[in-house]
């Protein structure tokens, strides 16, 4: 979220573009992530409790950021 604020004050764009950027910066991690940490063994139980806990928070956080831009 922190870099699409960022990304919003640096590059100009239109608002429906800005709108856009800020939701998809708020949804939480895919569990893509997930599978390449596991295929490539790379700590996969603490992707799972990274996506877990992004997903729970996601549900929290995204109400308010689109009520936020719209």
């Amino acid at each position: 979220m922190l870099v699409g604020l960022l990304f919003v004050q640096l590059v100009p764009l239109e608002d429906s573009q800005v709108s856009i950027l800020l939701l998809f910066s708020a949804l939480p991690p895919a569990v893509l992530n997930f599978l390449v940490a596991e295929r490539f063994n790379q700590e996969p139980q603490k992707v799972a409790s990274i996506v877990l806990i992004a997903n729970f928070a996601s549900i929290l956080v995204i109400p308010v950021v689109l009520w936020g831009i719209l």
